[in-house]
């Protein structure tokens, strides 16, 4: 049926007027649709998503601090891939664009990193920030990282650098951290000013000022069910996930005094310049602790019985003293090998030899290739081992 003229004008009208509103809808969509964060991924999905003008999160780049974002996504999550491989996912409650600047900043941000073997590094912190350039992420505040070796580490800023595949924590922070259940039988606390875990590598480096305590449950058929607490400080510290070993050492600058790793139980203090712990990957516990360069052992001796009348008679028991290039210390059979010109001190008693081993449950000295024993009495002269 035709419709009168008057009434086809006005349909006409409202035709081009709805045309002309799909146009601008378009065009605004089209116009706040972020561009590509990198070349081979599609842009963020807005479906479902509500774009406010403003800002929350400032941007901490020197230039950006007061500038407004072009628009915020609230719910963001942002997947990226690079030739086909998941390389890492970040969430946010809301996050802020600034595409001129190729920035963008989120709150309560969630970032999960891949490593080849599809493996999982977790961050989450209360800020990050996103360069859409580089694709280096930086969480600040309250920022937590859990490693799939099972630590976790905390501290108020990290970087993730993307070239590298390095989680960063700069050496001006201070990060602290502890071991999960997954890690092994021994629980792992630590702290430092810095660290760097290099993903490709499986390395923790701890840049300085490291504090380590290691706590080891007592063995089942022994009478003390006391757990032993080992603690170890040093300028720096590798932790290796593939050789299961960690690496203690000083930074030792010439013209200065001597400095010593220092590790501590509840009877026996160790200094040397270097140290490394060696963990057992089946039972997931220390194995052997390897001490070298200008060793020294103190090891308090064992409470006497007050029954026993010939300890009685032989008085106070003295320290036991050790010296060498290296002590090895085996967990299993509770020994303390000494080699490289080792000696051992006690009271006014000394012996040397090229290997010595301690067995520290029993007391019982093994010298191998002994060329010195010397069983002095009081007026007798001793041997002085250094002291750090």
């Amino acid at each position: 049926m035709k419709l009168p003229a008057p009434l086809q004008r006005f349909t006409d009208w409202r035709f081009l007027l709805a045309l002309a509103l799909g146009g601008i809808v378009f065009f605004q969509i089209v116009a706040l649709v972020p561009r590509t964060l990198e070349e081979d991924l599609p842009s963020p999905q807005l479906e479902e998503k509500i774009l406010s003008e403003g800002i929350t999160v400032k941007p901490r780049r020197k230039g950006l601090e007061d500038k407004i974002s072009e628009y915020s996504i609230r719910g963001f999550q942002y997947v990226s891939i690079k030739k086909g491989v998941k390389q890492w996912k970040v969430t946010a409650d809301e996050a802020f664009f600034y595409q001129k600047d190729g920035l963008v900043t989120c709150r309560f941000v969630q970032a999960e990193i891949y490593n080849a073997n599809g493996q999982i590094t977790y961050v989450e912190g209360r800020e990050g920030q996103y360069d859409m350039n580089t694709r280096d992420l930086e969480l600040f505040f309250d920022v937590k990282t859990t490693f799939p070796e099972g630590l976790v580490t905390y501290a108020d800023y990290t970087k993730y650098q993307a070239s590298t595949r390095e989680v960063q924590i700069p050496i001006d922070q201070k990060v602290t951290g502890e071991s999960l259940p997954n890690f092994g039988k021994e629980k792992l606390n630590f702290e430092s000013n810095g660290l760097i875990y290099h993903e490709q590598a499986g390395r923790g480096d701890l840049l300085s000022q490291v504090k380590v305590k290691i706590t080891s449950p007592p063995d089942e058929k022994a009478k003390d069910q006391t757990p032993q607490v080992t603690t170890i400080a040093s300028d720096q510290a590798h932790l290796f996930r593939f050789d299961r070993k960690a690496h203690f050492w000083m930074n030792q600058k010439s013209g200065t005094p001597p400095k010593f790793v220092h590790i501590e139980q509840p009877s026996m203090t160790c200094d040397s310049r270097d140290a490394e712990f060696f963990f057992d990957s089946a039972e997931k516990r220390i194995q052997t602790m390897r001490a070298t360069q200008d060793v020294r052992i103190v090891e308090q001796p064992k409470p006497a019985d007050p029954n026993d009348v010939s300890a009685r008679r032989r008085g106070t028991p003295q320290p036991r003293i050790a010296t060498g290039g290296v002590a090895e210390f085996d967990a299993n059979r509770d020994t303390i090998t000494l080699s490289r010109y080792p000696q051992v001190v006690q009271g006014h008693d000394t012996v040397v030899g090229n290997v010595i081993v301690v067995h520290r449950s029993t007391d019982e000295v093994e010298v191998e290739d002994s060329n010195a024993f010397t069983e002095g009495n009081e007026n007798s002269p001793t041997r002085s081992p250094r002291s750090p």
